[in-house]
């Protein structure tokens, strides 16, 4: 049925005895077979029912999952409790640090005065030093070193 070159036929011959393969005439017809399979369905894995597996797919899902989560916070509440004492020693000695504290306060209040004063008084001669400034030669060299 197929006509095959003299060139065509080594080629098959040749090709059999290199891969072991034993009817060189049955392996024609099959390559003829597989020939017209691919014309006419073109290149696609044919494969026989038995030959089919199942291959497993694996899924990746990705779910974002939001949980509450209660915290627990401590408030701090200060709360001014008054209590009477009757212990006139402890009264004796708070008026004492009230005295104390008053007269301290007014030696620091005599004591900023005195300061700004002061600040006053500098700034003054700062005002008066910089208005007074005097007058040189252009040709007295004061910046120039004395050299021997």
């Amino acid at each position: 049925m197929v006509e095959l070159s003299n060139a065509q036929q080594k080629d098959f011959e040749t090709y059999c005895k290199l891969n072991e393969i034993d009817g060189v005439s049955e392996f024609i017809i099959k390559c003829a077979k597989d020939g017209l399979t691919l014309d006419k369905y073109g290149v696609a894995p044919f494969l026989p029912k038995s030959q089919v597996q199942e291959v497993p797919v694996e899924k990746e899902i990705i779910k974002e999952v939001i949980k509450e989560i209660l915290v627990e916070k401590e408030v701090i509440v200060e709360r001014i409790i008054t209590k009477e004492v009757t212990d006139k020693n402890l009264l004796i000695e708070m008026e004492k640090l009230k005295k104390d504290l008053i007269e301290r306060e007014e030696v620091i209040n005599k004591q900023k005065e005195e300061i700004k004063k002061m600040e006053d008084v500098l700034e003054h001669f700062k005002n008066v030093t910089v208005n007074r400034r005097a007058k040189y030669l252009s040709s007295s060299h004061l910046n120039d070193t004395y050299l021997e």
